[in-house]
């Protein structure tokens, strides 16, 4: 009977005894396989990268942040791709073309991309704006109807013009302006605005202020 008992007992191998309540093969193999999977996965992004870096279509623009020239079908098949992380650094490397984009903008193609998703205030809406002011008796209520309006609209600098003129106290016209100022059309006509100002301190600072916006 002891030596039939002997016999059923598993095979244990001596260097790697198999201990009570341990995972088996069988246990181990989802965990093995998941592992090998974010292994290549890994792998499949450190050789997409690398050959993205050396596509010259991709390289850096001369003289510029580091920037990619993508092409935009190419893009498209790698964000859509069913690897995880083929689609990750496809969406890394947009990120990093749109920031450099923003990067090298001037001044002037900034604000140009930021009237260019607003609408011009109409004559009709302008006139009620200005109705709406003049009901106000608070000056933060006022300044509340403009702000509201700047949200959706520019406007030119003839409105602006008009819109100080409501003001009495230079604080208020200045934050005025300041708040109006990305939304201007007709930037190039801006001394008509800073000339409303009756002293040229006032001028000289608006001046600066806006500059540095």
């Amino acid at each position: 009977q002891q030596q039939q008992q002997q016999q059923q007992k598993p095979q244990q191998t001596p260097g790697n005894p198999q201990q009570p309540g341990s995972p088996t093969n069988g246990e181990h193999a989802p965990r093995v396989q998941t592992q090998l999977l974010l292994l290549q996965q890994q792998q499949e992004q450190q050789e997409l990268m690398k050959n993205l870096s050396s596509n010259s279509s991709l390289a850096p623009l001369q003289g510029k942040p580091q920037s990619m020239m993508m092409n935009s079908n190419m893009m498209n098949q790698m964000q859509n791709s069913d690897n995880p992380a083929v689609a990750a650094a496809a969406q890394q490397l947009i990120n990093s073309h749109q920031q450099a984009q923003q990067q090298q903008e001037s001044p002037e193609e900034k604000r140009r991309r930021h009237l260019e998703t607003l609408e011009e205030l109409s004559t009709a809406d302008f006139k009620t704006l200005v109705s709406n002011i003049k009901d106000e008796i608070f000056s933060s209520k006022r300044m509340e109807h403009i702000t509201t309006m700047l949200e959706t609209n520019s406007l030119s600098c003839e409105q602006v013009v008009m819109l100080l003129a409501l003001f009495r106290i230079s604080f208020e016209k200045k934050q005025i302006l300041k708040s109006c100022y990305p939304n201007i059309v007709d930037i190039e006509k801006l001394d008509d605005i800073i000339g409303t100002f009756a002293f040229h301190l006032d001028q000289d600072f608006m001046r600066k202020s806006l500059a540095e916006l």
